[in-house]
């Protein structure tokens, strides 16, 4: 399904997935460290309340134990004006807003803030939420001091919550109470919040607009030259090949750098060079075949015409002979004293037919040499047609050594998006550290400055000193977000196993275009045989062409003994007419004929 899209939009896709990808996990710290400085500010909440509940416990119970026993064995009225001076003079907290009251039962008996309530019964007084607090209170006193939460108007800031504890005063019938407003534990809270938060934001805009700035100047300027620089070359390289293939073998090829391309490019180069030098080799020895051939058809005429020339004489010598036997035959009734002479002339008409049959059989050598020129000539047409399959066949090959470069291309690809995984995701990792190092810095600055108040606060400042611990205890969990610093490092590792997954497949590849060429160099080197064959062919024709050469010189020497033979005869025919005038004119025709013969 990806090798319908083309290269650069694959490379740019996953550039784009990569960046996709570092967003996302940035994205994800980002909400991964609000919920930690979330989770974090609530337990410093609940520790900042419990520290409060236990500071409100520990001023009543004092306070209930020093009035205790301040009035013992006091009359009730006593103990009541002690325990009433004692909550007057009393105050707590920074701004003082912290006092006790005293319950007899519901009904209020000393109040520092609210006089008017005074003698009053309040078990029906209750909060908007509808908790009646003060019968809360006096039922957590009956069980040896508890605490009650309530809503409480605090002067100049409304209706706040309000914490409250209460405890029975030791031999006497009054109960003792205070409370504090939680709204400084929710300053504490939203001041603590709005730390972290700032410091988040701060970490997050300086961060991001860095890597926003080299991802825009850098990364992405990069990546378009890593790319064109990937497949300019290859296109180039692509078109030279298909050029090759289609037979075009003058394509300009002009190698540039020491990358794998350029050592691509000169392999074709020289692939081509080799294979035009080959091809030209084969045309120059096909066309020596044809010269060959055309001379060879030439011979081959010239020995036709030579072989009718000498057959058209031995039918006249066939025919001469036939009429001298006619007149051996008339010139025998004649006389028997050329008996001698006649059977003499017949020997030699014997030894001219066979010398003539002899010159046929030379004849028919020379056409058996002929037709062996002929067939010597249609094997070096045939040798010519396997040069030209051989040159085919080596066009295939060069085509498959072009879709194994096409495989290498890929290779080098895949190659190409590896490393740039491992790159994207290596920088990754280093942002996610940077981020990780500086929340656990500034968590841990918080922690120390906590550390430092509380100790100021001394025994009041414990539960500040609880918050610090529970802060360094969360920065020592942020620092367990390097669990996914580990994930990103084991991603790197099996880019980096796919990486070399890819360079083997390269390598393979590679082996599988070198075994291309070396199949085009048999296939060419099967060419050259062929052409050697060819010559051997036209040798062939050459040593026919001498053999045909001999069988005419052995008509000649035949010719010349029919000859030789034929003045043996007309010697004896002379001798033959001395002997007997009466056979003067069959002499005067057998010598006419002697004449023909000579001709």
């Amino acid at each position: 399904m990806l090798r319908a899209i083309s290269i650069s939009q694959r490379i740019t896709c996953f550039v784009i997935l990569m960046i996709t990808m570092t967003i996302s996990m940035a994205i994800l710290s980002f909400f991964m460290t609000s919920g930690v400085i979330n989770e974090g500010t609530a337990v410093a909440r609940s520790q900042l309340l419990d520290s409060q509940r236990a500071r409100i416990k520990d001023v009543t119970h004092a306070s209930a134990l020093g009035l205790a026993a301040m009035t013992k064995d006091l009359p009730k009225q006593e103990q009541l004006r002690v325990i009433t001076d004692y909550v007057e003079k009393s105050r707590f907290e920074d701004d003082s807003s912290g006092y006790f009251y005293v319950y007899e039962g519901t009904i209020s008996v000393a109040h520092p803030t609210q006089k008017q309530l005074i003698g009053k019964d309040l078990s029906g007084t209750a909060d908007k939420q509808g908790v009646h607090y003060v019968t809360e209170l006096h039922k957590a006193s009956t069980k040896g001091g508890g605490f009650v939460d309530f809503i409480f108007p605090k002067p100049g800031a409304g209706d706040v919550f309000k914490l409250g504890y209460a405890e029975n005063v030791a031999g006497t019938p009054y109960w003792i109470g205070t409370g504090v407003y939680i709204d400084n534990v929710d300053r504490d809270e939203t001041k603590l919040r709005t730390t972290m938060q700032g410091l988040l934001t701060h970490t997050l805009t300086t961060y991001g607009g860095g890597f926003l700035a080299i991802l825009l100047l850098i990364v992405i300027p990069l990546s378009y030259h890593l790319v064109t620089s990937i497949t300019k070359p290859l296109s180039g390289i692509t078109g030279q090949a298909r050029a090759v293939a289609a037979g075009d073998l003058d394509v300009h090829i002009a190698p540039t750098g020491k990358d794998e391309v350029a050592v691509l490019e000169q392999a074709l180069r020289d692939m081509v060079g080799n294979l035009k030098q080959l091809i030209n080799q084969a045309a120059e020895k096909s066309r020596q075949a044809d010269e060959a051939a055309a001379e060879a058809r030439i011979a081959q005429g010239e020995a036709e015409q030579a072989g009718k020339d000498a057959q058209a004489k031995a039918a006249a010598m066939l025919m001469a002979a036939d009429k001298l036997e006619q007149v051996a035959h008339v010139v025998s009734t004649a006389s028997t004293q050329l008996s001698a002479q006649i059977e003499q002339s017949d020997k030699g008409a014997l030894d001219s037919a066979r010398r003539l049959t002899d010159a046929a059989t030379a004849m028919n050598e020379m056409n058996a040499t002929v037709q062996s020129v002929a067939q010597n000539a249609s094997e070096a047409s045939v040798a010519s047609s396997e040069t030209r399959e051989r040159a085919v066949a080596g066009a295939r090959i060069v085509e498959q050594a072009v879709h194994s470069i096409g495989q290498v291309h890929e290779v080098s690809l895949r190659l190409t998006e590896n490393m740039g995984q491992l790159n994207d995701q290596a920088q990754a990792i280093s942002k996610i550290m940077n981020v990780i190092s500086d929340i656990a810095d500034q968590t841990n600055l918080l922690a120390l400055n906590a550390a430092i108040e509380a100790a100021r606060a001394g025994e009041a400042g414990r539960g500040f000193a609880v918050v610090a611990d529970e802060v360094r205890k969360l920065a020592e969990k942020t620092m367990a977000s390097t669990h996914d610093v580990g994930n990103a490092i084991k991603a790197i590792q099996e880019s980096t196993a796919k990486s070399m997954a890819a360079m083997e497949g390269a390598a393979e590849q590679v082996n599988q275009a070198t075994e291309f060429a070396n199949q085009s160099g048999l296939a060419l080197s099967e060419i050259v045989t062929t052409v050697e064959v060819t010559a051997d062919q036209v040798n062939a024709i050459a040593a026919a062409s001498e053999q045909q050469s001999a069988a005419s010189e052995e008509i000649n020497r035949s010719i010349t003994s029919v000859n030789e033979v034929v003045q043996q005869t007309a010697q004896a025919m002379n001798e033959a007419a001395r002997s007997v005038s009466d056979l003067a004119r069959q002499a005067h025709s057998l010598s006419d004929l002697i004449g023909e013969m000579k001709k």
